[in-house]
């Protein structure tokens, strides 16, 4: 199966709106935790959960209602491809965040919008707007 990269420049018809956005974390740093949850409260969003474990975040997935997952590709107890799986199947939109090169991220992750590490603010946000215009699946 070929993959597009997702990532590039953010087009959409009509402005995607950030604010009381209900966003789902899965990181395994704690200052990296800490600052994406600072990042994601500036823009107006709100964090419902966070994992640091792909058992966590899976559980969590299952369960729970939210708008929009931003993951880590490699947690403490393993890498996320069950979680993002598991999202892309419920139609919600995920941001994965890595260091790996864009291409290969792209293709592992096919429909998951990357995030390139290390990132900046406005980086986020722009991935944010871009897996919120996708058409859902």
């Amino acid at each position: 199966m070929h993959c597009e990269s997702v990532v590039g420049t953010v087009q959409t018809r009509r402005p995607v709106e950030l604010a009381a956005l209900n966003v789902f974390i899965a990181e395994d740093e704690p200052m990296l935790l800490f600052s994406l949850e600072e990042i994601l409260s500036e823009l107006g969003c709100v964090v419902v959960g966070s994992a640091t474990r792909v058992s966590e975040a899976l559980a969590f997935a299952a369960n729970q209602a939210f708008d929009v997952a931003v993951l880590d590709v490699s947690l403490a107890d393993g890498v996320i491809d069950p979680v993002v799986s598991a999202l892309t199947q419920r139609g919600i939109p995920v941001v994965v965040a890595s260091g790996m090169s864009r291409g290969e991220a792209a293709e592992r992750f096919c429909g998951a919008v990357m995030l390139q590490k290390p990132y900046r603010d406005r980086d986020l946000q722009l991935a944010l707007i871009k897996a919120l215009a996708q058409p859902k699946s």
